[in-house]
């Protein structure tokens, strides 16, 4: 499991839209570095929930996926 703290710094900050114009889902980037650092790769599935930890809500999201789908990201 990966918990994700809200950082607000202008080197990781991201703009959310809206995923598809039809539905109410939105979506945005992970950086880099931040991707890198948590091992994520293109055609990672995750599985998403959201905690309040310390007074802040905090994404919390898990790798379900098997490793032989996974193109590494460099």
């Amino acid at each position: 499991m990966i918990i994700l703290p809200m950082v607000r710094t202008p080197s990781n900050q991201t703009k959310v839209s809206r995923a598809k114009p039809e539905t109410t889902s939105v979506r945005t980037t992970i950086p880099a570095h931040i991707a890198a650092k948590l091992d994520l790769n293109v055609g990672d599935d995750l599985d998403w929930d959201i905690d309040k930890i310390n007074g802040k809500w905090v994404a919390i999201f898990s790798k379900t996926n098997a490793e032989a789908t996974r193109t590494p990201m460099r």
